[in-house]
């Protein structure tokens, strides 16, 4: 039987990537953890506020390393540095607002400055110079992913719940359309033996709807809209040779 293992998103600053490394380390063991900066994460020719809706919906928990990087001026005029980057913020409530707040986490250095929005909210802190510390912070939400599975909160993966959507959405209108039209006409002939094939692509990271497109014209496929009550929904074709 193969494992289910959650995946892990894990983002970070630049200076705080090393505490990021040693995130995905303490954390390897309940998941299939990616760093921000490694190869394949990010998918080419698309903005990076797309890549992170993608993300979003990729992967099952998202933890957000936040570390004093950026100057903070005072109520007094003093200038500190204890603001975490704005796009560790922003990106951590991106996946807040997708995934809920038992999936989306945010790891704090002791000292950094927060927007008052977390104000209220415990988030496990650590010492930057203290091992130890970093590795009690990864624990208490370790220990949050792993009530995940005890009580099978984690029934459904992301892309699990993609598929099933995918599904109910689109192939049950497909059939039931198919098998209430006596035929369909394309390019003025009618055809009425049909066969419905998904094609399945080997991951779902990749530049799915061009290599898609790709596929169907080096493949010889047409595109035809099927009408529904909502709208029409795009369908794929192939007419196969008649035999003799």
């Amino acid at each position: 039987m193969v494992e289910l293992r959650s995946k892990i998103f894990i983002g970070s600053s630049t200076p705080g990537y090393s505490i990021a490394e040693k995130v995905k380390v303490y954390l390897s063991a309940v998941g299939d953890c990616f760093l921000w900066h490694e190869p394949n994460v990010w998918e080419p020719n698309k903005s990076t506020f797309d890549n992170l809706l993608r993300m979003a919906s990729y992967y099952d928990f998202g933890i957000f390393v936040a570390t004093k990087d950026d100057i903070r001026t005072t109520k007094e005029g003093f200038t500190v540095i204890d603001k975490p980057r704005d796009n560790v913020i922003l990106e951590m409530a991106l996946f807040l607002g997708s995934m809920g707040r038992h999936k989306s986490f945010l790891l704090v250095e002791e000292g950094v400055t927060l927007p008052t929005d977390f104000d209220g909210i415990f988030m496990p802190r650590f010492l930057r110079s203290d091992e130890d510390s970093i590795k009690n912070a990864c624990q208490a939400y370790r220990n949050k992913i792993e009530e995940y599975y005890k009580f099978g909160y984690l029934s459904l993966y992301p892309t699990t719940a993609l598929a099933i959507g995918y599904y109910k959405n689109f192939i049950v209108d497909i059939v039931n359309y198919l098998q209430t039209t006596p035929s369909i006409e394309f390019k003025d002939v009618s055809y009425s033996d049909i066969i419905v094939n998904v094609i399945v692509p080997a991951d779902l990271k990749s530049q799915i709807r061009e290599n898609a497109d790709v596929y169907y014209k080096n493949n010889g496929f047409d595109k035809i809209e099927v009408p529904n009550f909502f709208r029409g929904k795009p369908l794929w074709i192939k007419v196969d040779p008649l035999e003799p």
